[in-house]
């Protein structure tokens, strides 16, 4: 419905998802080459709740959740093709802590977590339908370094632990049972922190779980080992095209 994409999912099924800057929500489906669309409408509030879509994440389970710009986050009945709303409402738990919603991840408990613009780090309850929020406090100094969460990738060997990257605020360390932030700022004098305080991706490899690598928006790759401490990051200089990294991948030739 756009050629401004944003996003894409497949989903067990074997269909497409492609979530648009301007024009909803599409289903592709290979096999009878159809395409299906999703948009707002204002006279039914069954409908997706905004035509800009950010992000879409399967569960486990198979729900389809769908993270708006503007619309708080849908979850898509397959059966009945309703999305169910879940929006900002200032001074209520009901919904995510921001409309604005950049991120979902999964952990090994099956909880699902939801990074947002403005709204801080949130967590999803599925039985009480309700959110807790994980803000920045300037009073407290374990609280999320920046309400800006651009990606959530949960540690491979603690099921406690979630890496989390921010906007302008570095990369953060989550413990959720001692509910503690690390945090890792770019220092500018200090050429072994991160390279960047904008985190726009994360990647831990099962074959080495020690080693955290963050993409950043201009400071490279980085590459941070647990066991060390240690920071080491490639840029252009290194033979990158750019130093903005949108998403990081392993292949088969570890």
């Amino acid at each position: 419905s756009s050629i401004d994409v944003n996003c894409f999912l497949e989903d067990k099924h074997g269909f497409l998802w492609i979530g648009t800057y301007d024009n909803g929500l599409n289903r592709y489906d290979p096999k009878t080459k159809k395409i299906n669309n999703y948009k707002y409408s204002n006279v039914d509030t069954k409908s997706v709740s905004c035509n800009e879509i950010k992000t879409i994440h399967e569960d486990r389970f198979g729900k389809l959740w769908i993270g708006t710009w503007g619309g708080g986050i849908n979850r898509f009945n397959f059966d009945t093709e309703i999305f169910t709303r879940f929006e900002y409402i200032e001074g209520e738990n009901k919904g995510p802590g921001s409309n604005y919603i950049i991120c979902f991840s999964e952990d090994r408990d099956n909880n699902l977590w939801i990074g947002t613009w403005q709204g801080g780090l949130n967590l999803f309850l599925p039985e009480s339908k309700e959110f807790i929020f994980y803000k920045n406090d300037p009073q407290n100094p374990d609280s999320i370094s920046n309400n800006g969460v651009t990606y959530i990738f949960p540690d491979i060997k603690h099921e406690e632990i979630l890496w989390v990257g921010t906007h302008s605020g570095g990369l953060e360390c989550f413990n959720s049972k001692k509910e503690i932030f690390i945090h890792y700022p770019h220092d500018p004098t200090d050429s072994k922190s991160i390279s960047h305080d904008t985190v726009m991706s994360i990647y831990i490899s099962p074959h080495n779980p020690d080693i955290i690598w963050v993409g950043t928006n201009g400071g490279g790759i980085n590459k941070f080992n647990q066991k060390t401490n240690q920071w080491d990051f490639y840029t252009e200089e290194d033979g990158l095209c750019n130093n903005a990294i949108c998403g990081i991948l392993e292949d088969t030739n570890r």
